[in-house]
């Protein structure tokens, strides 16, 4: 999308020359969708893996107060190693919730060098090598006839 942007923005003069100002809205429209669509796809991602999570997190959490409930009414257990306890396992799972957000950003990491890969390995259709190299010095003028300027959506001027 910060492509199709920068395309128009930097060929402003052009687009407003060959009336494409539509056309270029309508390429970005399709641009911007598709990364809302994807930024969609990614929140609903994040959701589930979230709400698995803390169901985790809050359910291991009820079962520990259940089990040690039942410990302490037997007198196995104190208060005070059950608050413990809690307290240890507060801090471990604070640890996994955090392991959890950097999976979300090692996603956003491997999708960006997925693309930036993708630019290094681009082949231009028009070699930037090789061809023929005239020998000696070349002179001569360029001359333009009949040359016609064509935007791809338009018609030829």
């Amino acid at each position: 999308m910060n492509t199709i942007a920068e395309e128009s923005f930097a060929n402003i003069r052009t687009v407003k020359a060959f009336q494409n100002e539509e056309a270029e809205i309508e390429r970005f429209a399709k641009g911007n969708e598709l990364v809302y669509q994807m930024g969609r796809k990614k929140a609903l991602y994040q959701s589930i893996f979230s709400f698995f999570s803390m169901a985790l997190l809050f359910g291991s959490m009820a079962g520990i107060i259940y089990v040690a409930s039942k410990l302490f009414e037997n007198g196995k257990i104190t208060i005070g190693q059950i608050s413990t306890f809690l307290f240890y396992m507060i801090q471990l799972l604070f640890n996994f919730a955090m392991v959890s957000m950097v999976f979300g950003n090692v996603s956003a990491v491997v999708g960006a060098s997925d693309k930036l890969v993708e630019l290094m390995e681009y082949e231009p259709a028009v070699p930037v090598r090789g061809g023929t190299i005239p020998k000696g010095e070349v002179k001569g003028k360029i001359e333009f006839k009949n040359v016609k300027f064509r935007y791809p959506n338009k018609p030829e001027v």
